[in-house]
């Protein structure tokens, strides 16, 4: 980042180099997680036979999912691959601490487990800065040490996460003294607050249901969710997220907190990964923070390495329940395709990303294509002159939400389509939210030469003093308008 910045600075940024990053952050992020899977699944607890192979097949699946391109390619993405390193090397971090130091004898062993977790503090304040889910670890970590079976007494309980919470409650107090119970903007605020904390609800309980959709086929690509609907009552899609969600949370923890002392670790590592997905996307429910955002999926980022998780736990337990070759050897074979079917889908995606055109032709197709993807999809069409089109997608992004960009937008395809009285008005609209643009006051005052109205510009310039008085911008144009308005 001080690289990019530094580039930025003496105005020699290069957006390979933006990229590059990004994709030497994915590849840390795979080592990390192969490096979780492998402590997973090849503990002593764990089950026997090719679970050797399990680590290889997760991080590869990890790696080569579609849903992470956006992530990885686009540079925005790059908060969800910086909170990903740092949080997967904090659990690492804590899992070897806790493990080799946990058992405390004598007072230098006690020294290093403080030392782990301290550095598991910085870790994960580093993480939360990067991007505010990171801020669920101390819940993952919960979750991992009910998985290895630590800790027995309230009192340990309080002495290895009694920082965490502390620490969490400087966060919130610090958030909520800089950016208040909310990182909306104002026209956003306003938005949200007319939907009930009951209608966030059950409009989680549909996102999350689309979130498993785009783990299980990430193949869709758009840039723009913002069209997602609020759920206003328990319709179809919300009653049956509610239902799928419920089953899989109460189910999970039944088995991790009450049955793990009489189920298989694998089992218990399957509960492990449908808690962990859940826990990871909790802070972009808007349940208890509104992010203006109900879906994006850049946000399953690394909450998809917990999927695999789950994943690897029902190939182990497949494998387990009918100790057959063959079967297994299918099973392995169907994983390594889904892997290379991944590779062909990433490239198909990663083509469509580094293509604006393209990108905002998928982005308009998608259901939930709010403002944004309508408005990208105009400027691309204006770009290729072709204004009818154009027009037509910056009225549809006028309709879901008015801003400056598509009434722009709508203003250049009207004068590209010579129809200069009606670019009138959204020209106004616009000179009136900045007087300073001279790019819209130029086109505003070339529409009214266009349709003959002299006289309309001359006093409209004469209203603002600030751009056509001697030695401003229009000071010329001035004189010319009014000596056409005077040989008329």
């Amino acid at each position: 980042m001080g690289l990019d910045e530094e580039q930025r600075e003496n105005r020699q940024l290069d957006v390979s180099v933006l990229h590059w990053t990004n994709n030497a952050g994915h590849v840390i992020v795979c080592l990390l997680a192969f490096a979780l899977l492998t402590s997973l699944f090849s503990s002593p607890e764990g089950s026997s036979g090719n679970t050797w192979m399990l680590p290889w097949l997760g991080s590869l699946l990890f790696a080569t999912h579609p849903v992470h391109v956006e992530a990885v390619t686009g540079i925005v993405g790059r908060a969800e691959v910086l909170m990903s390193v740092f949080f997967l090397a904090a659990v690492l971090l804590w899992r070897h601490g806790e493990a080799r130091y946990g058992a405390v004898i004598g007072s230098e062993k006690l020294t290093k487990l403080w030392l782990c977790r301290g550095a598991v503090l910085l870790l994960w304040a580093l993480s939360i800065l990067s991007k505010e889910m990171g801020i669920t670890l101390p819940a993952m970590l919960v979750l991992l040490d009910l998985v290895d079976r630590r800790r027995t007494r309230r009192s340990e309980w309080l002495m290895a996460y009694g920082p965490f919470l502390v620490t969490g409650c400087l966060y919130m107090l610090v958030r909520h003294l800089v950016l208040g119970s909310s990182s909306l903007t104002p026209y956003e605020a306003m938005q949200a607050s007319e939907v009930s904390y009951w209608q966030r609800f059950m409009t989680m309980c549909h996102a999350f249901l689309y979130y498993w959709r785009l783990v299980l086929w990430g193949a869709a690509q758009s840039a723009d969710y913002g069209g997602f609907p609020i759920s206003r009552s328990l319709g179809p899609p919300a009653l049956l997220g509610l239902l799928i969600h419920g089953i899989l949370i109460i189910g999970s923890l039944w088995l991790l907190v009450l049955q793990r002392s009489r189920r298989s670790n694998t089992a218990v590592l399957g509960a492990l990964g449908t808690l962990g997905f859940y826990g990871l996307l909790f802070p972009v429910s808007n349940l208890v923070i509104n992010t203006g955002v109900i879906v994006s999926p850049r946000a399953l980022y690394l909450p998809s390495l917990w999927c695999i998780v789950l994943v690897m736990a029902l190939l182990t337990m497949v494998a387990e329940r009918w100790r057959n070759l063959s079967l297994n050897r299918s099973l392995w074979g169907l994983g390594l395709a889904i892997v290379v079917s991944n590779i062909y889908l990433c490239r198909q995606a990663n083509e469509i990303w580094a293509n604006e055109e393209r990108l905002y032709g998928a982005t308009v197709k998608s259901p939930y294509c709010g403002h944004i993807g309508f408005s990208g999809r105009a400027r691309t069409l204006i770009g290729s002159q072709q204004y009818e089109l154009g027009l037509a997608f910056a009225n549809r992004s006028i309709a879901v939400r008015l801003n400056l960009v598509n009434l722009e937008y709508r203003a250049k395809c009207l004068m590209g389509l010579k129809r200069y009285a009606e670019a009138i008005a959204p020209l106004r609209a616009l000179v009136r939210n900045n007087p300073h643009q001279l790019k819209s006051v130029r086109r505003l005052l070339r529409c009214y030469h266009e349709t003959g109205q002299l006289a309309q510009a001359v006093e409209y310039l004469r209203q603002r003093p600030e751009i056509s008085d001697p030695g401003k911008p229009f000071d010329a144009v001035m004189v010319q308008l009014q000596a056409e308005l005077s040989q008329r």
